[in-house]
Formats: structure tokens, C-alpha cells, sequence
């Protein structure tokens, strides 16, 4: 089986069996990724790349320690969420709107309209990710980590209190950025920094967080 049929069979079984109506991306990672290498994907078409990532880099994982139950309704509501957006400005894709179409999102209903705002910013900020990643530029890569946490927050509402003090504790602790990762309500942050900071940093956290893990 190609790494697209593996993805989109798992992505069955969350959908169908478990009843949680996920994305593509993480099947597409974890039946495609290569070590040392970030994924740039296409959800719609299932096309990718992969970047490699600056040897000097460290790419940290640290779960909160903070459970979730994604299948309990909350991520379902936000994609609801995101369909009424797309439907109300008759638009596919929220990542794509056109130039008016972005005005008229402004127009929504607020909570919608921070939905889309959402999906807009994190789709430009992937582009600028891997222009980052490409140039070796840490400091705008964990910026652009910095920012898509913050519209997960604001603007998606899928933080909670303990990750965003996870991901100010990181950067205190000498990353360059940090960022919810996965659906949200919980779970882990990622966070980018360069290799030799990575020992200190990790028993930074994990003073300031006894209940947090660091996954990698």
C-alpha cells in the first residue's frame, strides 16, 4: 500500500469506528515522515514534501500531562464550526478564500469569523515555516510557532491554561518558540531550539511543570 492509502485508512477507522471526525495530517505523518525531516502537505490533494530540518536544531515534544478526549465533542464542534464558515462565504477551503472573501469573513459572526481567521493565518504561516526551516532562520521559525499559538488560542480556542504557561516556560527556558500541537483541549506542546540548549531546557521544564513529560 502507497503511504496515501495507509493514511486514509486510519483515517477511517477515527472517523467511522472511534466517531471523531479528524483530519489527514497526522496519518500522512506518521505513514510518510522521514527522520530529520518536517512534512509540507496538501490535505486536499495529499501531495507532499520533505524539508529537512537544520542538524543543530532540536525539535521537542513535551506532553502537559493535561488529557484529552478529542471524541468527546469539542474538536467536532470547532470543524462544524470551520464547514458553517466555509459554506456561509461560499468558499471550499477556509486557507483559500479570495481577497473579498476574506472582508466578508471579517463580517461573520465573530466566533466564526475567528475561525476562519484561524484557518487562514496557519495556512500562510506553513509557507513561512518551511521558508524558515530552508534558510536556517531559527528565531523566525519559533516566532512563527509563537504566533500560530496564539491564534490557536485566540482565535481557534483550543488552548488551555496549562499549555499556554507550557509554552512561556519553554521560550523562558531558552526556546526560540513554542506551540500547541494536535487537536487541542490538552496534550502536548512542540517546541524548537537549538541541539546544545536542549539538557538545560528540559530540566527547566520539568521543575516548573512536575506533571509535563518530554517526549523526545
Amino acid at each position: 500500500p502507497t503511504v496515501r492509502d495507509i493514511a486514509l485508512t486510519a483515517q477511517a477507522v477515527e472517523t467511522d469506528y472511534v466517531g471523531m471526525p479528524c483530519g489527514i495530517m497526522d496519518q500522512m505523518a506518521v505513514a510518510g515522515g522521514e527522520p530529520g525531516k518536517a512534512m509540507r502537505l496538501d490535505t486536499a490533494s495529499l501531495a507532499y514534501e520533505h524539508v529537512a530540518i537544520p542538524a543543530d536544531w532540536h525539535i521537542a515534544v513535551v506532553h502537559s500531562g493535561v488529557r484529552r478526549g478529542l471524541a468527546e465533542g469539542r474538536y467536532a464542534e470547532r470543524r462544524r464550526e470551520c464547514e458553517d464558515a466555509a459554506r456561509q462565504l461560499n468558499a471550499e477551503f477556509l486557507c483559500q478564500l479570495t481577497d473579498d472573501q476574506k472582508r466578508a469573513a471579517e463580517c461573520l459572526d465573530p466566533v466564526l469569523a475567528r475561525r476562519a481567521r484561524h484557518a487562514l493565518s496557519d495556512h500562510e504561516r506553513v509557507g513561512l515555516a518551511v521558508s524558515a526551516i530552508g534558510q536556517a532562520d531559527l528565531a523566525s521559525f519559533g516566532q512563527i510557532l509563537l504566533q500560530g499559538h496564539a491564534s490557536l488560542r485566540d482565535d481557534f480556542e483550543v488552548s488551555v491554561p496549562e499549555i499556554d504557561r507550557l509554552v512561556e516556560t519553554s521560550v523562558q527556558a531558552g526556546a526560540a518558540g513554542a506551540r500547541l500541537t494536535g487537536g487541542g483541549f490538552g496534550g502536548c506542546i512542540v517546541a524548537v531550539m537549538q541541539e546544545a540548549v536542549f539538557p538545560a531546557w528540559c530540566d527547566k521544564v520539568i521543575r516548573a511543570h512536575p506533571n509535563a513529560q518530554v517526549i523526545c
